[in-house]
């Protein structure tokens, strides 16, 4: 296998195919002739939807990741996908994603630094009568629960939601916000906090957090430095048919 030194492009030219591999520019020679194999055009066919849902999840989430460079996100979170969509003929009449679910839940946008390696507590998701998204945080004393680097006056938050369609991946919903935790103002108590995200059948909700810190300046060396700059879902939901 070949690898692309200086310009970048994805595509064919020729008989030549220029593709990302594991988040690094590659090319190789077209085959002749392509058998495929009926599990083998269904593998392809549920791997097109997963890079679709992958997509969308990337858009609905953007706000939290926007200033973490990483080639990798787009190959890593389509093959999450790809895991939880495996089971989905034989469970899209049931509890589609109850259980498989997890690959989502689990996944971070930084590899050098996970979430939970710096927050110590959760954030729990449910939902309001009128079918609003509800986020619980738990009461936060930040000098226990938080790892940050030195000099940090305040911890910033950032929350980001999304709701996809099911049927169509291209259609969705999300919302984020921000919230400052004086990292010397003492324990903060739980709050609920409501997001417009309205309930709907047939929609897979993400949940994700992510950290950035302030001295009270333009702290512009820490937030480079991605051991400080952890993203995650911390929950992935599948509302029913």
């Amino acid at each position: 296998m070949a690898r692309q030194q200086t310009v970048y492009v994805t595509g064919k030219m020729a008989n030549l195919i220029f593709y990302n591999f594991r988040g690094r520019p590659a090319v190789r020679t077209m085959p002749k002739k392509v058998k495929q194999t009926r599990a083998t055009k269904d593998s392809a066919k549920l791997f097109g939807k997963a890079a679709r849902l992958s997509r969308v999840i990337r858009e609905g989430l953007y706000p939290l990741y926007s200033d973490l460079g990483d080639a990798s996100i787009m190959p890593r979170l389509t093959g999450a996908v790809f895991q939880c969509l495996k089971d989905e003929e034989a469970t899209i009449g049931a509890e589609v994603f109850k259980d498989n679910l997890f690959f989502l839940r689990s996944f971070q946008w930084n590899r050098e630094r996970e979430l939970t390696e710096i927050m110590k507590k959760a954030v729990r998701p449910s939902f309001d009568e009128a079918g609003n998204l509800v986020l619980s945080l738990a009461s936060l004393t930040p000098h226990k629960d938080l790892s940050v680097p030195a000099g940090t006056q305040t911890v910033i938050l950032k929350i980001g939601a999304c709701s996809i369609s099911w049927n169509d991946p291209d259609i969705y919903d999300h919302h984020s916000l921000e919230i400052n935790i004086p990292y010397n103002g003492g324990s903060r108590p739980a709050e609920e906090i409501v997001l417009p995200l309205k309930l709907k059948k047939n929609r897979l909700v993400l949940i994700g957090l992510a950290l950035r810190y302030s001295n009270g300046k333009q702290w512009r060396d820490i937030n480079d430095k991605k051991k400080w700059m952890p993203v995650g879902i911390v929950q992935a939901i599948w509302t029913g048919k």
